[in-house]
């Protein structure tokens, strides 16, 4: 919902591209309209942009289940993918795999909260767990990031408090 506020507070109306898939708490995003259920036929638009969790990928969808507007088997441009942290190893790893011509951009802080999981073998696991991602200095991060040595970008810019708290940190 914060993401769907960001957007909208960059336009006068609503965009007609953009989608809430799932359920919001939030009056904002609710009042705008934006919010679509799997009986959406989002096929018929020839651009959007669906903001959702990313546990719903692997199985829900538009057209009332219809397997090409499934999450999953869309031909997306790009995929975001916020407080990866706290996404599942299994998740994140099944969204990379099944959508292997996407261009990503993992996004969130590696020393957040880690995923909720059932499994004690998958406590702590994370994307940044996984490729290795321990430092925020970059060449530590060129030295250490496995298999590949991906781009990571540093924001220098916290938004999540107040300034002076931002400083101390």
């Amino acid at each position: 919902d914060v993401l769907t506020k960001k957007i909208l507070s960059l336009f006068p109306e609503p965009p007609t591209w953009l989608f809430r898939f799932g359920n919001s708490g939030d009056n904002i995003v609710e009042n705008a309209g934006l919010l679509r259920d799997n009986s959406f036929d989002l096929m018929s638009n020839n651009r959007y942009c669906v903001i959702t969790t990313a546990t719903r990928f692997p199985y829900d969808g538009f057209n009332n289940g219809w397997e090409d507007a499934q999450l999953k088997n869309i031909d997306w441009d790009v995929i975001i993918v916020d407080e990866a942290s706290m996404i599942g190893l299994s998740v994140i790893t099944y969204i990379l795999h099944q959508r292997p011509d996407t261009e990503f951009i993992i996004a969130g802080d590696p020393f957040q909260i880690e995923p909720i999981v059932h499994a004690e073998e998958w406590k702590g696991q994370n994307i940044y767990t996984l490729v290795n991602l321990q430092s925020f200095d970059p060449e530590e991060q060129q030295k250490q990031l496995i298999p590949h040595i991906y781009q990571v970008e540093n924001l220098l810019t916290q938004y999540r408090s107040i300034t002076t708290l931002g400083y101390i940190f």
